[in-house]
């Protein structure tokens, strides 16, 4: 049984069931629409902007001077079930149930349902996207259907059944996959060949063991697992896994004693530990998300009313740190680039209804806020930093 969220740092994915053997589909070349680009020329400068949706639009905001403005077409909205990569290159976008890939670089689309009518979804299916986090042309899709479960679900569904395929956009190729039963949720790393994947879910959130499997699903490596922590089946803690720029990062969130952090993008995997000081006193502390920016050597994390800042040695001891109070912030969405902290809250601190329309920048190298950016809307979603 799965319950389905929709986030963008710790993406909770629904386990695919096996299916049949690896098989190639069509190679053939993608049919472009033409699109009247939303930018001009002299505004695709490869500046960072932060992508965020507010209901039907989706919009760049420039975090250095505020300025908003939509990227992409009217009429299409992302894929249901997305998880997001920094500095993507295409978008999986929907509408009147058709599926289209949309390049950023030159702004067309290409209808996806027309050309591979496989991954075309019935009512009761879901289509989920998993970019690569190594190579920006190629994905992970998986497509589930899930049985009818009659009276009140609580939004739990069964899945029954699963197809998944590679996508390479830069070839115009599909292929099945062989994928068994993931650990719950996972990063794809097409240019290594490899998933990472961890438990997640309804009342265990996002947690170890942490594997790295193959493309056949087979268990390559036990990375990170409760017993690294000194936990175990009949004694459980709280190790939760967070992915965010690249990095996996593994806390104990009962104390932040033990961090682990793992570079997903380099071939060989090094596990490195940061240990907290023991004379260094913790105040308790709601687990959400993390972060790390190595430049500044600090390590985030976003919980439900503060921002903490872990800061570190060159023997990774955590030495120092500083909370940054956000009432209400639930900071499940913390956005690093070039030594700033980007996150949203709600602009009035009373709120209760908990939506979210300011933007706030910290400066990592002394934990201020530089300046805050209003959205003038409700945010519905933070999508991720995007490049153009």
């Amino acid at each position: 049984m799965f319950v389905y969220f929709r986030y963008q740092n710790n993406f909770y994915y629904p386990s695919p069931l096996p299916t049949s053997s690896s098989k190639l589909i069509q190679t053939s070349p993608l049919p472009p629409i033409s699109l009247t680009p939303s930018l001009s020329p002299d505004q695709i400068n490869k500046k960072a902007y932060l992508g965020l949706s507010f209901g039907k639009r989706y919009v760049l905001v420039d975090f250095e001077s505020g300025a908003m403005k939509e990227f992409l077409p009217a009429g299409y909205k992302l894929a249901s079930y997305y998880y997001h990569v920094q500095f993507p290159e295409n978008f999986f976008l929907e509408k009147d149930k058709e599926f289209f890939l949309f390049s950023l670089k030159d702004q067309k689309l290409s209808n996806l349902s027309k050309l591979f009518p496989e991954l075309n979804v019935a009512k009761d299916e879901d289509f989920i996207v998993a970019p690569s986090i190594s190579e920006k042309n190629k994905f992970y899709l998986s497509i589930i259907k899930f049985e009818e479960i009659q009276g009140e679900t609580l939004g739990v569904r069964r899945p029954i059944s699963t197809r998944s395929y590679f996508f390479d956009a830069s070839l115009n190729k599909i292929e099945r996959s062989r994928i068994g039963n993931f650990e719950d949720c996972y990063v794809y790393d097409s240019k290594n060949r490899r998933f990472f994947t961890w438990k997640c879910g309804e009342g265990i959130g996002n947690s170890v063991p942490l594997y790295l499997q193959d493309l056949e699903g087979n268990k390559l490596e036990l990375l990170v697992s409760l017993n690294d922590y000194g936990y175990s089946d009949e004694n459980l803690g709280f190790v939760d896994v967070s992915f965010n720029g690249g990095y996996i990062i593994v806390v104990d969130s009962m104390n932040f004693s033990k961090i682990t952090v793992i570079n997903t993008l380099a071939e060989k995997i090094v596990k490195e530990v940061y240990q907290l000081n023991p004379s260094l006193k913790l105040e308790e502390t709601q687990f959400y998300s993390a972060a790390i920016d190595k430049q500044n050597k600090v390590i985030i994390i976003g919980s439900n009313d503060k921002i903490v800042f872990l800061k570190y040695d060159n023997q990774n001891r955590i030495t120092e740190s500083k909370i940054l109070p956000e009432k209400n912030a639930y900071a499940n969405f913390l956005f690093l680039h070039q030594g700033k902290l980007i996150y949203s809250i709600p602009a009035n601190d009373d709120s209760q209804n908990f939506l979210k329309n300011l933007l706030v920048i910290v400066n990592l190298a002394n934990f201020q806020r530089e300046k805050t950016i209003p959205l003038g809307a409700n945010l519905e979603e933070e999508i991720t930093l995007i490049s153009i």
